[in-house]
């Protein structure tokens, strides 16, 4: 299986929306993972049915161990609120080298 990693046409790019920010703050981007799910909870006997839409960040960080999601942080995120572009004026922290773990 190829590794998609820099640059790839295969992986999409999303910006979270700014955080706390306000007029001529500078804004600082940093590499990491994200995952969006639709979570369906149903119990029939008990009649309870529930939707959810789930969202997690991962960091990415230079490390020989392989990405884990159980260390994602859950955050409440409206996915249509994600951008394809970066903030105006935006910096980026590197992106590691390779992969974390491979």
């Amino acid at each position: 299986m190829p590794v998609l990693w820099r640059n790839s046409p295969d992986i999409p790019v999303f910006y979270l929306p700014p955080l706390g920010t306000g007029g001529d703050a500078a804004i600082t981007l940093k590499p990491g993972l994200g995952a969006v799910a639709e979570v369906h909870f149903r119990d029939t006997k008990l009649g309870i049915a529930a939707d959810r839409t789930v969202a997690a960040v991962l960091n990415l960080e230079e490390s020989p161990i392989a990405v884990d999601w159980g260390t994602a942080e859950l955050v409440d995120l409206d996915p249509d609120r994600l951008s394809t572009t970066a903030p105006a004026g935006a910096s980026f922290l590197p992106i590691p080298r390779q992969p974390p773990g491979l």
